[in-house]
């Protein structure tokens, strides 16, 4: 018989078509560290989806609620302005480079370590952030957390996947685990605003106060993790046996962390120093030159052990949501993170007041991701949700394009916040829940952390245009507008604008709803009529 992966049912429009064979037709399934014993209680899983869905919360929260924070954090520890984009960048770029080395130790060691030791990190490290008070000490600390947010994510990703086995019910699971990281974009502006009332170290200390108490808690009430085994099932007969443990894939690792690394920080030289800067694009050059090296090594590496399944490229829709996942994320920095500056330098608001002005951005999002979970896709169908979202994100940067001065807070920029924000947020949360449920559940992990360090890279890529149009322009003494170079912020957010319009365009042209999965006449993957693995496998 030809043997095929079993991916979980989606009852969602990417998934469908079973993953193709490998190695000749021999597939090779990996029972992941999945959960064992007896089952849980509903009250626990949910407890545990809380807290996994806190934690993320709390991830992406370390990212965005500094910027309001970024002049008074800088006076603190001694950084210039220039210097000061490293306090967000540092993060971001430890965490985009680190995702999948956490994705992948979560899929073949233990997911339930991983998350843990993940969140306790991230808390520690956050405390002493909120104590350093030099610049070296600041920016280590910040590298630090990030590494601790990236076991979290991807973790806590394979734990959701497989707490929740039912695909309805997991499906609502991933929304909600998903929104916590979509709401944190959202509203940590808001929340960071109102800590800084009190002082920005309590922006680090609101971390430690949540994740280390619930990182020791998770100890107790995180089922024990299954060993992970391998089974083959030849085309001669379907009974697997057990083979050996996924490696750790140290070469590939090597090359997507060097790459992504040096193609973050030549992004960020290039705001700070200019694009005529050699260093910075000698530096994206070897950076993206990497790439290709890596993707062959993750040939190389065969099926069971690559960081990356080169057979994951191959599910339908794979590589269009992930290229679609490259501009997901820009929407908030592009519009939010701007406005941060323009509220507060330039038309001189209060911390505080700049939050209260993102409220509608976090009242839309998240209601178009609760009523995007709730709408079954048979009525509102996946590549409606992609092309929809993008065009109502666009559509809110070219309001933005034109508020040039308080007066237009209503009728454009607080129009473009609810519009863009619910389109985008719908676009992110179907795109998301799909991406999880198309593939196989024992490379959840590394599923997730490919979606986020893909969004991390197109941030960090499409803000460096979108800074390099704004700073193009000279200040303009002369201008009757509130900013000092109109035409910068404009044509900066046309950009943008132009970006969502393409990402409506890639989803509308290629987007393809696969045939329903054939139905089998023998049980797949050497599995008996109940569909459960022999003990042997177990």
């Amino acid at each position: 018989m030809t043997s095929e992966y079993t991916t979980q049912s989606a009852g969602l429009a990417l998934q469908g078509s079973p993953t193709p064979t490998v190695n000749g037709g021999d597939a090779e399934k990996a029972s992941s560290p999945s959960i064992h014993g007896p089952a849980i209680s509903n009250a626990r899983k949910y407890t545990l989806l809380f807290i996994f869905s806190l934690a993320q919360f709390l991830d992406i929260f370390a990212a965005s609620a500094v910027v309001l924070a970024l002049g008074d954090i800088a006076a603190t520890v001694g950084m210039t302005p220039t210097e000061s984009i490293w306090i967000v960048n540092a993060y971001a770029l430890v965490l985009a480079a680190t995702l999948l080395t956490g994705g992948r130790l979560a899929d073949i060691w233990s997911s339930k370590w991983v998350f843990i030791i993940g969140f306790f990190a991230l808390g520690a490290f956050s405390l002493g952030l909120g104590f350093v008070k030099n610049k070296i000490g600041l920016l280590l600390l910040r590298a630090l957390s990030a590494a601790g947010a990236a076991l979290t994510i991807p973790a806590a990703t394979n734990l959701v996947v497989h707490l929740f086995p039912d695909p309805k019910e997991q499906a609502t699971a991933l929304a909600l685990f998903g929104g916590s990281g979509a709401i944190a974009n959202i509203i940590g502006l808001i929340l960071g605003g109102a800590l800084l009332v009190a002082d920005y170290t309590w922006i680090f200390f609101f971390i430690t106060l949540i994740s280390i108490p619930f990182a020791i808690i998770c100890i107790f009430i995180i089922p024990k993790p299954k060993e992970a085994v391998f089974v083959v099932v030849p085309h001669s007969n379907g009974e697997p046996t057990i083979v050996r443990k996924a490696r750790f894939d140290y070469g590939g690792t090597f090359f997507q962390i060097a790459s992504i690394t040096l193609l973050i920080y030549a992004l960020t030289e290039a705001n700070v120093k200019g694009w005529d800067s050699a260093g910075s694009i000698a530096t994206l050059i070897i950076g993206v030159l990497l790439f290709p090296v890596f993707f062959w090594m993750e040939s190389r590496a065969g099926e069971v052990d690559a960081l990356i399944r080169p057979s994951l490229w191959k599910i339908p829709n794979f590589t269009l949501i992930t290229l679609y996942s490259f501009s997901l994320a820009f929407w908030y920095f592009a519009g939010q993170v701007t406005y941060s500056v323009i509220f507060q330098e330039i038309w001189h608001q209060s911390a505080i007041m700049t939050a209260v002005r993102f409220l509608p951005s976090s009242i839309s999002g998240v209601l178009a991701m609760g009523v995007g979970s709730a709408i079954p896709l048979t009525v509102l169908p996946l590549k409606a949700r992609l092309v929809g979202g993008s065009l109502l994100a666009g559509g809110s940067m070219l309001m933005f394009a034109f508020a040039y001065d308080p007066s237009s807070y209503w009728k454009l920029i607080f129009v473009g916040f609810a519009v863009g924000s619910a389109g985008n947020s719908l676009a992110f949360i179907s795109a998301y829940v799909n991406f999880l449920q198309s593939v196989p559940a024992e490379v959840s992990g590394v599923t997730g952390a490919v979606l986020q360090s893909v969004a991390q890279l197109g941030v960090a890529f499409l803000i460096a245009i979108q800074n390099t149009i704004q700073i193009a322009y000279p200040e303009d003494p002369s201008s009757p507008f509130s900013l000092p170079s109109a035409k910068g912020y404009k044509y900066g957010f046309i950009f943008a604008a132009a970006v969502c319009f393409a990402e409506a365009g890639l989803a509308l042209a290629f987007f393809r709803t696969p045939p329903p999965p054939p139905v089998l006449d023998d049980a797949p993957m050497g599995r008996d009529e109940s569909g459960d693995l022999p003990k042997e496998a177990l």
